[in-house]
């Protein structure tokens, strides 16, 4: 239902409006910078995330023109400041110039009964958002609904909003009342809406899924086929299965082993409308029950998804591994494929060690072939692993938790997810193959004329590692946070002393790991030294991997095979 009702926001600070292209004319020429705008309403003032600066910018809340939490913002950095003592301030101030908004945003939030100066009732309401960033609400007028239906409603009720910005303030316009605020379907409404989480596809016809198979089947035969044991482990309620692994053992004792990704970009051309709805929703949406997918699941869980036994389009990284674990060669290149299995990973970890009683689920029939191959692939992710351990890695152990639920989808309990080694086998491979992508796309490149796209996570701010202090001056570790090698001696010695103290060891472990600085993706780099990966100790890396769910691994796949084909980058 629709309602004429609306409720006006704090005017912000006028200052002239400049256009969507002014803003983007102005931020690459370095006058303007663009991030994603967070606040702290409680505080009055917002932090925005910027390439320019180390740490991110404070605007004030009068100077953030009107922006929501999350939406994405121009701002103009002010001259940097000073404190008392001759200091630089932890963050530099910026104004919002321009706010990148869609057409329509959207909110959800409860109404609450207005009273008059005596405490009266009045029959005018506040809306308060859900999300506590965002600011409350005066009142709005008229609603087409009776006093009675708001009154029913309102206590527990969760009402959506359609936010419109005009030239002085945010006007939100009362739209649709979604029910009860703790009912499961409303949860994950609000979820949706404050997320901005668009809508399943529409089913894609029949003609076009039989032109996309037969239009595979014929690259199929043109493409080299992995003639090896090929298989795929993933959670069991998993259908976009995007990576897939295989091994061939030598006969001099070593290993060829490949990680093959499902090759999207064949589906999805670059430029293509379907190309531009995945780009704008960015990633794949995991709700506890279900998901909301960035391509059609037509796509997504069949023609793309590398499922047993039907032959698939891949992008390929396959090793060729020494006895000893060491990199003999590597080979990229667009493959097919056939897996042979799809396990879970508790039917891999049943494989790796047979011997130790378990109730985890068996592969039935069993299957020798693969079992083996299981047990090779792990004894290579052995070797990968000690190589990375050699230089250093912090490894933080964090328990996953997820939800259970009844008939109606009401949360019963949490529980910790079950990981086995089989989970960090295939995080090793999937880092591995992120890792040899991302040398492999910077080699002979010229940042001035060739895009790439890198997964970037820098050391420490040396501000935050003063935080460490504590833990430092307890285990006599000093450290200047530079190296992971260096963070590793301070991890181990919060370990040793606390051995006997679990609680107190989680969460001084916990301090080292909140320092860390958020991963972000780097494009043209100038400077390629700058743009290593500190979490993975990695000289460089890359999302490759999952390009059925998330859209930067896509683009990667298509700067990797544009270079192969010796074309310019996309």
């Amino acid at each position: 239902m629709s309602h004429s009702g609306r409720t006006q926001g704090k005017p912000f600070k006028p200052r002239p409006p400049i256009s969507e292209a002014e803003a983007r004319a102005k931020i690459r020429s370095g006058d303007l910078h663009d991030g994603v705008l967070r606040k702290c309403m409680d505080q009055g003032f917002a932090f925005v995330t910027t390439r320019k600066e180390r740490r991110d910018v404070k605007v004030q809340k009068a100077n953030c023109q009107n922006a929501l939490e999350g939406e994405r913002v121009a701002v103009r950095l002010l001259p940097a400041k000073k404190d008392r003592d001759g200091n630089d301030y932890a963050n530099r101030l910026a104004d919002v110039d321009f706010v990148f908004r869609p057409e329509d945003v959207f909110l959800t939030g409860k109404l609450v009964p207005r009273k008059d100066e005596d405490g009266a009732p009045t029959n005018t309401y506040s809306f308060h958002p859900t999300s506590s960033n965002f600011p409350r609400t005066p009142d709005f007028s008229r609603l087409k609904m009776t006093q009675d239906q708001i009154e029913l409603n309102a206590p527990t009720g969760v009402w959506k909003g359609r936010v419109k910005r005009n030239q002085t303030n945010n006007v939100i316009y009362i739209e649709e009342y979604l029910g009860d605020k703790d009912s499961a379907r409303v949860i994950e409404a609000v979820s949706r809406i404050e997320n901005r989480v668009p809508e399943d596809y529409p089913k894609v016809n029949d003609a076009e899924i039989q032109q996309l198979k037969q239009k595979m089947a014929e690259e199929v035969e043109k493409r080299p086929f992995v003639n090896c044991t090929t298989l795929t482990i993933d959670p069991p309620t998993a259908k976009d299965l995007d990576d897939a692994l295989s091994i061939n053992c030598l006969p001099d004792g070593g290993f060829e082993v490949g990680v093959h990704i499902a090759d999207l970009d064949f589906f999805v051309p670059k430029g293509s409308p379907l190309d531009l709805e995945a780009k704008k929703r960015g990633v794949t949406f995991y709700f506890p029950t279900h998901n909301t997918p960035m391509i059609p699941r037509e796509i997504s869980e069949n023609l793309c998804s590398l499922l047993p036994h039907q032959k698939r389009l891949a992008v390929s990284v396959i090793w060729k591994i020494s006895a000893e674990g060491d990199i003999l060669s590597t080979w990229y290149g667009r493959t097919a494929i056939e897996t042979r299995q799809r396990l879970s990973y508790a039917q891999a970890q049943n494989m790796i060690t047979p011997e130790i009683p378990s109730d985890l689920p068996a592969l039935n029939p069993r299957d020798e072939v693969t079992e083996q191959a299981v047990k090779d692939l792990m004894k290579v992710s052995k070797f990968l692993h000690e190589h990375r351990a050699k230089a250093g890695i912090v490894e933080f152990n964090n328990d996953e938790l997820y939800f259970q639920f009844d008939d109606q989808q009401n949360v019963t309990g949490i529980v910790p997810y079950p990981s086995y080694e089989a989970n960090d086998m295939i995080e090793e491979f999937m880092l591995f193959a992120g890792m040899s992508v991302a040398s492999n796309i910077l080699q002979d490149v010229d940042p001035s004329e060739t895009a790439v796209l890198l997964r970037v996570n820098p050391a420490p701010d040396p501000d935050d590692l003063k935080k460490l202090k504590f833990l430092m001056d307890l285990t006599g570790r000093a450290i200047d946070g530079t190296s992971q090698r260096d963070m590793l001696s301070l991890f181990k010695a919060v370990e040793a002393k606390y051995s006997d103290n679990v609680l107190k060891k989680k969460a001084a472990l916990r301090m080292i790991q909140r320092i860390s600085r958020r991963a972000t993706y780097e494009a043209l780099p100038s400077n390629f030294d700058e743009f290593n990966h500190y979490g993975i100790h990695a000289a460089y890396y890359t999302h490759f991997t999952s390009p059925i769910r998330r859209y930067p691994d896509l683009v990667v796949h298509r700067i990797l095979t544009a270079k192969l084909q010796g074309l310019p980058s996309p």
